[in-house]
């Protein structure tokens, strides 16, 4: 389990790197899919960690 937050951790902070680039240079497109990947994983990875960290 906690090998799989660790990947979900970083696509995480991946996620919310390409929304603050795609922001930067205005790329709407980009900036609304990792703004809805970033949403979705805000409502189930605290759950996934709490559950990792027993």
């Amino acid at each position: 389990m906690k090998s799989q937050l660790s990947l979900y951790e970083r696509q995480y902070e991946g996620e919310q790197q390409r929304l603050t680039e795609a922001q930067k240079v205005g790329a709407e497109l980009a900036s609304e899919e990792a703004r809805s990947t970033v949403e979705a994983m805000n409502k189930w990875l605290p759950e996934l960690r709490r559950l990792a960290n027993g």
